[in-house]
């Protein structure tokens, strides 16, 4: 199982609790450095979302917990392909996402100085790329923000065909 954008690794870990033989991959070594410090009996690496390591049909399942919305919509297609080509057929993919249209830029979170751009993704779209990628969506969520959330929040459950 693969957790595609891992971050810190907490839900990669969550997936190894859950007996799951999962690993994860950030693009940020800072972040990774931090999983791996973090759990240090799980395997992280770093590399970029639009050129996966691996070869094909080597994975049962793939997350992206959050992670597609830092990629830009001309990678996108390229991104979801690549999921796929590490898929076996029948494997699964749940992305989860801010869910709207919007392209957003900070300069600063949790009080520090970034530089990050993020792009909300609208269900419909994202549905329609997947099974442009191979893929046929099973389930589907949505739900407004709530609590301190300020955007609508999605996931979706594909399968690999």
């Amino acid at each position: 199982m693969l957790d595609a954008g891992c971050g810190p690794g907490r839900v990669t870990a969550h997936l190894q609790a859950l007996g799951l033989d999962a690993h994860g991959l950030d693009l940020s070594p800072g972040m990774v450095a931090v999983a791996r410090r973090a759990h240090p009996e799980l395997r992280f690496g770093v590399s970029t979302l639009t050129a996966l390591p691996g070869p094909d049909a080597s994975l049962a399942g793939a997350l992206a917990w959050y992670s597609l919305i830092h990629v830009a919509p001309p990678d996108r297609a390229g991104v979801l392909a690549g999921l796929r080509r590490v898929l076996v057929p029948g494997g699964h993919l749940v992305i989860a996402c801010q869910a709207g249209t919007e392209h957003v830029r900070r300069d600063r979170a949790y009080g520090h100085p970034v530089d990050l751009e993020l792009w909300r993704l609208d269900p419909d779209e994202l549905a329609d790329q997947l099974a442009d990628a191979g893929f046929v969506v099973r389930r589907r969520w949505e739900r407004p923000a709530t609590g301190p959330e300020t955007t609508p929040q999605a996931a979706l459950l594909a399968c690999a065909e």
